[in-house]
């Protein structure tokens, strides 16, 4: 049986690593209660028109129904529908 020797070496060096530390307690929850995993919708209440840009038009078009979407990534966005054709359409906000 051949063995690589870098191999050989790691494995003990990995070995040595894992006996001469103890586990370390860790403070901050791994999943924070706070950042849910599927976004979060939230209507807008808004006087002005919001405009998106429509895949299946092709076009800018005004977003009907508007909501506030956050995504896991905690990015900030309005999700809705195409004024002209009804496409759902999604748009990123700054902020």
């Amino acid at each position: 049986m051949v063995v690589c020797v870098a191999t050989a070496k790691m494995d003990e060096f990995m070995l040595q690593l894992s006996y001469e530390h103890e586990p370390v307690q860790v403070s901050v929850p791994v999943n924070p209660v706070n950042v849910s995993v599927n976004p979060v919708k939230v209507p807008m209440k808004t006087q002005e028109h919001i405009y998106g840009y429509c895949m299946k038009c092709r076009a800018k078009a005004e977003i009907k129904n508007p909501h506030h979407v956050t995504m896991k990534n905690r990015r900030h966005a309005i999700q809705g529908s195409c004024s002209r054709c009804g496409t759902k359409m999604f748009r990123f906000r700054r902020g």
